[in-house]
């Protein structure tokens, strides 16, 4: 389902001033408390307008989710046994847990918040470089930030997804899906034909440098950063 980013799991290190933690769920109720508080830390530290997006990997799916207006959409009191790891996420930065192997209630977290919160790239920048030929930098989208976060480097990742239709199960939500059988529900309005597709889910890298001075740069964490249509429009 989501192509390139399958592989964004592993941290190396916190990045600085942010730890691993140790997390017990016992239950259903456990999760969507935790959640919930984590959406609350998330809008105190400056997202704007107050939405946040969910994505939940799960042994029996990979779903996203929404909080906005104070509440957490679709429903996410999930039982703790059959959650691999979930992101939370915004501009201001992301709550991150996952399963630990053999222990089915037990779970690692981290925060990652961008302080003072680092902005977005420049959309119609990302659209001009997207609509030229695919040279190396427009074709894997790498864009380092202003010289006030010389330490991160976004890159827009494309999301499987060519055909829409409404939620049968939900109002307000779009079903996503293509003929290889990938298939997903967002919760925003997808208009047929309106050329909103392919999604675009903006990674945000976290660098840092060796320790021994040897000049060698590489990636010490990552988080998810928001989601977007295909002209860069904002679907939250």
């Amino acid at each position: 389902m989501l192509s390139a980013f399958l592989g964004l799991r592993t941290i190396n290190q916190p990045n600085s001033g942010n730890t691993l933690n140790s997390v017990e769920l016992k239950d259903a109720s456990a999760v969507e408390a935790l959640l919930l508080n984590a959406c609350q830390k998330l809008v105190q530290a400056g997202q704007p307008e107050g939405v946040l997006w969910l994505l939940a990997y799960t042994y029996a799916k990979v779903g996203w989710g929404i909080y906005r207006a104070g509440q957490l959409e679709p429903d996410f009191s999930l039982d703790p046994r059959t959650i691999i790891e979930i992101r939370l996420f915004g501009l201001g930065g992301e709550f991150y847990f996952w399963s630990e192997p053999g222990q089915p209630f037990q779970f690692m977290s981290r925060w990652q918040l961008d302080q003072p919160a680092a902005p977005a790239p420049a959309f119609a920048q990302a659209k001009e470089r997207a609509d030229r030929p695919n040279k190396y930098q427009e074709q894997f989208g790498y864009k380092l930030p202003d010289t006030t976060f010389p330490n991160i480097a976004d890159e827009w990742h494309i999301l499987w997804g060519t055909e829409t239709k409404p939620s049968l199960e939900r109002a307000g939500w779009t079903k996503v899906s293509e003929e290889r059988g990938v298939s997903y529900e967002i919760p925003h309005v997808l208009v047929q034909g309106a050329r909103q597709l392919p999604l675009r889910l903006l990674v945000r890298y976290y660098l840092a440098y060796d320790e021994n001075d040897t000049g060698l740069c590489y990636f010490q964490d990552r988080r998810l950063v928001e989601l977007r249509d295909a002209n860069f429009n904002e679907l939250a």
